[in-house]
């Protein structure tokens, strides 16, 4: 029986005889890992022997799209929902966060006494209520912003040049120094997870934050590469390499050595369930957050990451489960598929009304059943894509998929229809033929669509401002980094760029507060913090120092913009590079000294 509700389809047919009641799930997302940088597909530079292996034995996904960068998908992938419905509008500047109110996998997986856990990039929101463990997960080792040291890593941009290795990391929200290489803590901690756990149904989600950059690697796996230059330009044309340079050739040896970093490591998880009995009662899945972020082999697909052609969205998939048969499936299937399929193989109802999920199960495929017509369910919806900063619009860089058809929009809204896009993917996946003029009436209907879908999304309830809570029994001690500062231009590393925080204050009093610049006081000044209407000014002498403190900023209960900023007599300002705002009667006195530590 079908059961359609909304645009989200669930199969339903009582428990599955595929599927053992509570199968092990674990979760494997890599980043900037495009199409075509791994084995399996074709590739015949990458040392990826581990998961190809693995995909011989698994359920490939053969048409598998995901939304052109990361924390989108991240959004879309725990929730089902398309990522700017849950709050989620940017890779930073304040829109990185996904509102507390989205249902996450990790928390449907609880409604069936599972144990979650996150390992690596998470990219959902640093500070309470947004993180990991305020959304399900009951073990985590994280780190802030959108990578290894960006300017939302404050723990560790200061290494910028090596910050892969031997990262600070946070394990369930106190920071950690750690002595490893990034890729190899994270599988690391998820090995050691689930041998006290295979006792019970756990749920691992391995979010590696290789490829992407910086491209620091181990030496070892970078001399696998260092004559990939070469072996390039030996290559045959029909291989469909881009056109690279010097730097892109650098990069992709880089690249290829994180991944097949990470290719001994998805062994090592494997040998790990074989050892401990779980290989049978586990799902595997494995798959990448966006195309390429420099060029490379890339099965000649057009675009890279960030781009609504093929290139950008379309990733590596597989899923390994003894229970599913070897072999591919056809279907164009995406990100926002994963969860209702896990919660079709669970059983476990889907939310309905703000949580409504946007995707479909694709469980009889992977089981190799055809219930009433399952495929042509998918051949017959519409699948969205969109990024730009900020909010979606039309039609800037968006696309809609049914069928074989594909709009493509790089224009404004006013633009009339013969400025964009139409593609037949079946027969022309490089996308080389733009055949608009002849299928207008194709083409009115995938802008129809979205037009429809975007005036939907955007009356999402969870689109608001979203504030990281200060001065929670949660979270007493909270760091405002400039992931999630707010402004425009967005700032980034830039100290005269103007940025602000809005924030919740849970309880009034008395609260401490540190303000951290980048470059430090050329000059003597003052320093303004403002919780408006509430504002301490700060005169300032020292310009040895990068830092100034206010010990205590009485600041009443409520919702605040947080403005700082540092100026000399006559100067123009400068703007913090992060906040630590901690409750006065703070006491917890590991995670404070783990803090005052590192920061």
């Amino acid at each position: 029986m079908l059961l359609l509700s909304g645009s989200a389809v669930a199969i339903a047919q009582g428990r599955h005889s595929a599927v053992t009641p509570k199968p092990n799930i674990i979760l494997i997302l890599t980043d900037d890992q495009g199409i075509g940088d791994i084995g399996y597909l074709h590739n015949p530079f990458i040392k990826t022997p581990h998961i190809d292996s693995l995909a011989m034995h698994s359920t490939q996904l053969s048409n598998f799209y995901v939304c052109p960068v990361c924390a989108p998908t991240r959004a879309t992938l725990m929730t089902g929902r398309y990522s700017i419905k849950t709050g989620m509008h940017d890779t930073y500047n304040g829109g990185a966060i996904m509102d507390s109110r989205e249902v996450t996998i990790a928390e449907y997986l609880k409604e069936k006494k599972y144990t979650t856990a996150i390992f690596g990039k998470w990219h959902l929101g640093d500070n309470y209520p947004f993180r990991p463990v305020d959304q399900g997960f009951d073990e985590s080792l994280v780190f802030d912003g959108g990578g290894l040291a960006q300017p939302g890593d404050v723990a560790n941009f200061s290494r910028k040049d090596s910050a892969y290795f031997g990262p600070v990391l946070y394990s369930n929200n106190i920071p950690v120094k750690t002595n490893q290489y990034c890729s190899d803590g994270f599988t690391d901690g998820a090995i050691s997870f689930i041998q006290q756990h295979k006792k019970q149904p756990f749920f691992v989600y391995l979010a590696f934050n290789a490829p992407h950059a910086p491209l620091q690697v181990p030496q070892k796996y970078y001399d696998l590469y260092r004559n990939l230059d070469k072996d390039m330009k030996q290559a045959g044309r029909e291989l469909m390499l881009p056109e690279m340079n010097a730097q892109n050739i650098e990069a992709a040896k880089r690249v290829y050595g994180m991944v097949t970093n990470i290719d001994d490591n998805v062994g090592r998880i494997m040998a790990s369930l074989r050892q401990e009995g779980l290989l049978d009662n586990t799902l595997v899945i494995f798959m990448s957050d966006n195309g390429p972020a420099q060029p490379r082999f890339k099965l000649g697909l057009r675009g890279q990451k960030a781009s609504v052609y093929e290139g950008g969205i379309k990733v590596p998939c597989f899923f390994y489960y003894k229970g599913f048969k070897a072999g591919k499936i056809p279907e164009t299937l995406a990100g926002i598929d994963v969860l209702p399929t896990l919660l079709d193989m669970l059983d476990i109802p889907a939310k309905k009304g703000e949580q409504q999920i946007d995707g479909i199960s694709f469980l009889p495929l992977l089981e190799g059943r055809n219930p009433g017509n399952v495929m042509d369910i998918f051949k017959n919806r519409y699948l969205f894509f969109y990024w730009q900063r900020g909010y979606p619009e039309a039609y800037r860089n968006i696309a809609v998929r049914k069928g074989d058809y594909k709009l493509v929009g790089h224009t404004a809204a006013s633009s009339p229809l013969s400025a964009l896009e139409v593609y037949d993917i079946r027969n022309d996946s490089l996308e080389t033929k733009n055949i608009l003029s002849g299928h207008t009436q194709v083409a009115a209907d995938l802008k129809n669509a979205f037009d429809k879908w975007l005036s939907n999304a955007l009356e999402s309830p969870h689109l608001g401002i979203q504030r990281p809570i200060l001065g929670s029994d949660k979270q007493p001690l909270v760091i405002l980094n400039r992931n999630d500062a707010k402004g425009f231009p967005p700032m980034w590393l830039q100290e005269n760029i103007y940025g602000y925080w809005d924030v919740q204050v849970a309880q009034s009093g008395y609260y401490h507060i540190k303000a951290d610049f980048l470059s430090g006081f050329k000059a003597a000044g003052t320093m303004v913090i403002r919780f408006a209407p509430h504002q301490v000014t700060v005169d300032n002498t020292d310009t040895t120092t990068h830092s100034i403190t206010v010990d205590k900023m009485f600041i009443p209960k409520g919702d605040y913009r947080v403005e700082c900023w540092y100026s000399k007599k006559g100067g123009a300002p400068v703007y913090p590079f992060y906040l630590v705002v901690q409750r006065d009667d703070y006491n917890d006195t590991v995670t404070k000294n783990a803090t005052g530590n590192i920061f």
